[in-house]
């Protein structure tokens, strides 16, 4: 009887160790993704100190950004300088409004203009339907084939170039959205 006990007992700890350790130290791709929530303008903007002032600085990563609505729309900009020579994939995704309802909107990539340094302008990128300036998402699939609910575009870049991403997430019919998007 101490025999079948003492297994039972030995069984039960190896389960709860097991389980200890599992859950002490969870392993997801939660624990990488940075959060922050954007500073968000009133309207599209082309001169590059106003948008540099107001851009949030990121670099390669993963990030669940949330943008809260000013007037109709919700608008901010990212700020990313390129730390390598090499065509970078920027992806938007899981595309959310805090009520739960319907949401969309575009994104632009953004490059300062060499003639003329002060002001920025959207630059064409390249994505599985060709090259694109016009980014545009959802939260969910609708009849109109543009809006979809992952956006990726590839840029290329040189080491220390820095580009601007205008993300508008038009219409929103709530206080704030909130979505995914990586830089790899």
């Amino acid at each position: 009887m101490n025999k079948k006990i003492s297994s039972i007992v030995k069984r039960f700890l190896a389960v709860a160790l097991v389980a200890a350790i599992a859950f002490s130290n969870p392993i997801s791709v939660e624990a990488k993704t940075k959060s922050k929530t954007l500073k968000s303008v009133k309207s599209f903007e082309t001169t590059t100190s106003i948008i540099d002032a107001n851009a949030t600085p990121v670099s390669k990563g993963n990030y669940k950004f949330k943008l809260k609505k000013i007037g109709y729309d919700g608008r901010a900009y990212i700020k990313f300088t390129a730390p390598a020579t090499k065509t970078y994939k920027f992806t938007l995704n899981n595309l959310r409004s805090n009520n739960g309802k319907y949401a969309c909107g575009f994104y632009y990539i953004m490059k300062t203009d060499p003639n003329h340094p002060e002001i920025c302008s959207q630059t064409d990128v390249q994505t599985k339907g060709g090259n694109r300036h016009d980014l545009f998402f959802a939260s969910k699939k609708t009849k109109d084939k543009q809006f979809i609910t992952k956006r990726t575009a590839s840029v290329p870049l040189t080491q220390g170039e820095t580009i601007y991403v205008h993300f508008n997430a038009s219409g929103i019919l709530s206080k704030y959205v909130t979505f995914n998007f990586s830089i790899k």
